[in-house]
């Protein structure tokens, strides 16, 4: 079996390749103003995602998807 992007790449370079397009992000005048969350919580959130993204843990859905049942109520 191939290995997966993500073990190609390794989890520290994911986490340079966040860190060094969101420095870049954050400074570009045209679109720095369309992120209006901190820097450092946008940049967490992109590692997690590509990390299970590129075939690695599935650190993004353990961290924004809860896996217990939604709760209704009766109306």
């Amino acid at each position: 079996m191939l290995p997966s992007l993500y073990e190609k790449l390794g989890a520290d370079n994911i986490a340079l390749l966040v860190e060094r397009f969101y420095d870049i992000v954050f400074s570009h005048p045209d679109i720095s103003h369309l992120f209006k969350t901190d820097k450092e919580v946008i940049k967490e959130k992109q590692r997690l995602f590509l990390t299970q993204f590129f075939g690695g843990p599935a650190l993004y859905s353990q961290q924004y998807f809860s896996t217990k049942p939604i709760e209704t109520r009766a109306h």
